[in-house]
């Protein structure tokens, strides 16, 4: 399911294609994440009310879900502009491939080069983990900033513009 959300609209990548090719990659992700919440009005609580997520559970599974597919694509296209080559359009998913549990970095270094064979198993539990160590880093600044900013019931892609602006800073995970 993750990985059905990684496609990103043709007006974003239009967005993005107008930064230098020397943007700050952090600068880049945080304007494509606030930009995001733009395309999907119907997760934002200012429009549909402050209730919105705690009345509809899957409406907030789903965002985050788009969030974990959508993570990869702005970051290898922001990768891709940086080095001056066109952005990949997201692999099908098969039905094989979303049994793998390595099917998240496989992917995102899909995203990256455009390979059509698949890296190698090992470099993907590597960066498995790497992600899994990323993500677990506990109360930091950025997960601090993240949950402040929720708590004023703003949608969750410019929380996590917002957490993301943090990481940006000189002092990185308090």
């Amino acid at each position: 399911a993750v990985m059905a959300h990684s496609m990103l609209h043709e007006d974003l990548l239009e967005q993005m294609r107008t930064f230098r090719y020397d943007a700050s990659p952090m600068g880049m992700l945080i304007s494509s994440f606030a930009s995001i919440s733009t395309f999907y009005p119907e997760a934002n609580p200012a429009i549909h009310g402050a209730d919105l997520y705690t009345h509809n559970p899957s409406l907030r599974n789903k965002q985050i879900v788009r969030i974990l597919g959508k993570a990869p694509a702005i970051a290898a296209a922001t990768f891709r502009l940086r080095i001056g080559r066109p952005f990949h359009a997201p692999p099908p998913p098969s039905a094989a491939a979303a049994l793998d549990p390595l099917l998240y970095p496989a992917h995102f270094f899909a995203l990256l080069d455009g390979s059509s064979p698949p890296p190698a198993r090992r470099l993907c539990a590597i960066w498995d983990k790497l992600f899994i160590a990323l993500a677990s880093n506990g109360m930091s600044s950025s997960t601090s900033l993240l949950r402040h900013v929720a708590s004023a019931r703003t949608d969750p892609y410019s929380c996590v513009a917002a957490a993301a602006a943090v990481e940006k800073g000189d002092w990185l995970s308090g």
